[in-house]
């Protein structure tokens, strides 16, 4: 009796188990089946976002072009698309030169700071960020845009120094004067980097998966406005094209501007042409002093065309105010205008530095001969420089270069423009 008992509960049991583990089976091949999709997914995403990178290494210009196509079709619905100028930068109509207003010493544009200097340091995320994040573009989604850099850009170093970013923009107006008036705080680097970097990562992410360039990257620039600051840390970046003039060749006497090839290693526009120095805006101390925009200068200059790098680790601005670098560049470099950067959307402030090898303490410097400048001008990892001689119809090519950045292309065309007008060209 037993035996046929046991065989019945066995009859009935079986289909039981059968059933369970089928669906044991079954549960198994949904997780392998997630887990794989997960892994794809994720593969897709790094895939996508090494793209992107290379993409905005080597097609930067291309990234210019078409932001500025969608900047003009968002423009054209403003009301004061009258006031706009969207040339190779996007600015206001008073903040470049023009027949009206001069070009001025840069130590006249104002440095204030109307709240807190030091105002946040990667305590929250700006508007941008919370909506670059939504866009599930980074393969990390845990980590900043700038850590997923990091972590997959092969190399590439980005240091989360102190950064002066805009507040608010004013120009104040004299008969016969225009004074630039910036409003700035201190963020850090990596706040900048997080919250306008991210412009170009929607933009080259589109490319990278094939899509036509309208949609995301319309709606991203369309929801995040380049005239509000609070939307981002925007950040300053200077650049300045440095003049050489009468520089003595084997058969004449020339004018030569110092035209610079980033490095494919920097992480700001890397493989185009632009002028030099350049560089973002950062103090030089954790005071809480505004530094005068000329000292940021004299250090990238002493950097990226001298091969120095004491200035780096100066203290005393008087000091290095006082080099004789210093004084050379303080008294012969002039502000040209300032604008958005089409691409990043911050600001950049355009500066031309005049530097005459007829006086005397410039020539101890840089020599009198075009062979004394280029072997006393040195490169570093940022790139390589050549010297190009200055003429009406250069800085019309130059504006017109496909490789060039925007920044220098507005440099060279506002010159251009105003070429009669300016007594230091």
């Amino acid at each position: 009796m037993d035996q046929p008992d046991l065989l019945t509960d066995l009859t009935r049991i079986l289909p039981l188990l059968v059933a369970v583990t089928s669906l044991i089976v079954a549960i198994l091949s949904l997780i392998f089946a997630i887990i794989g999709y997960k892994r794809s997914s994720d593969a897709k995403r790094v895939h996508s976002f090494q793209l992107a990178i290379k993409i905005i290494k080597n097609n930067y210009t291309k990234l210019a072009e078409k932001s500025l196509e969608i900047y003009r079709e968002i423009y054209t619905d403003q009301f004061d698309k009258e006031q706009m100028i969207i040339n190779h930068l996007i600015y206001r109509k008073d903040w470049t030169i023009n027949e009206n207003q001069r070009a001025i010493p840069i130590t006249e544009v104002e440095l204030i700071s109307s709240g807190n200097v030091i105002e946040r340091s990667g305590t929250h995320q700006k508007e941008t960020e919370v909506g670059f994040d939504s866009y599930k573009i980074t393969p990390y989604p845990f980590y900043s845009l700038v850590e997923n850099l990091l972590i997959f850009s092969n190399g590439v170093n980005i240091w989360d120094h102190p950064t002066y970013a805009i507040r608010n923009i004013s120009i104040q107006k004299n008969e016969d004067s225009w004074i630039p008036r910036l409003d700035v705080y201190k963020c850090s680097y990596y706040d900048f980097f997080n919250s306008c970097m991210c412009f170009e990562f929607v933009m080259a992410d589109t490319l990278s998966k094939g899509k036509k360039v309208n949609d995301r990257p319309m709606e991203f620039k369309r929801k995040y406005s380049l005239e509000e600051f609070s939307n981002r840390d925007c950040g300053i970046g200077i650049v300045t094209l440095t003049l050489f003039k009468n520089v003595i060749t084997k058969k004449s006497v020339k004018n030569y501007l110092v035209l610079h090839t980033r490095s494919k290693d920097v992480i700001e526009g890397s493989n185009i042409i632009n002028a030099v120095p350049a560089g973002t805006f950062q103090p030089s101390t954790s005071g809480t002093e505004i530094e005068p925009i000329i000292l940021n200068i004299v250090r990238e200059f002493s950097e990226e065309l001298l091969g120095k790098i004491e200035f780096t680790y100066e203290h005393d601005i008087g000091e290095v105010r006082s080099s004789p670098i210093g004084k050379i560049l303080e008294r012969g470099t002039y502000f040209l205008g300032m604008g958005f950067n089409p691409v990043n959307s911050y600001l950049e402030l355009m500066t031309i530095t005049v530097i005459d090898l007829n006086d005397k303490q410039s020539r101890k410097i840089f020599g009198r001969t075009v062979f004394d400048l280029e072997e006393r001008l040195s490169e570093n990892f940022e790139g390589t420089y050549e010297l190009q001689t200055l003429s009406k119809k250069k800085l019309l090519n130059l504006s017109k270069t496909y490789r060039a950045a925007p920044s220098l292309k507005e440099i060279c065309s506002l010159l251009y423009d105003n070429f009669d007008n300016l007594p230091f060209l």
